[in-house]
């Protein structure tokens, strides 16, 4: 009786992390989609200090942080 009761218990966390991984609810629903290298993207919500890179006066690139606000568009620089 215990070894039966036992299995039980055993298969119950796969059984749960099994069904929240079919569910779509882990992790939370997020999902990641891979851009080709180029693709533009649109943010959706606002990012606060974030680290981005543009050009200086003399085009060099430079390293800095800002706030987007949504709906900025992002381009993945190319490889």
């Amino acid at each position: 009786m215990r070894s039966k009761t036992r299995r039980k218990l055993a298969s119950l966390p796969l059984a749960i992390l099994s069904s929240l991984l079919l569910s779509g609810c882990w992790p939370a629903g997020t999902r990641i989609i891979l851009q080709r290298p180029g693709t533009a993207v649109t943010l959706t919500k606002a990012v606060k200090g974030a680290t981005v890179m543009a050009p200086d006066k003399d085009g060099k690139p430079v390293i800095g942080k800002a706030d987007l606000p949504a709906g900025t568009i992002c381009g993945v620089p190319k490889e």
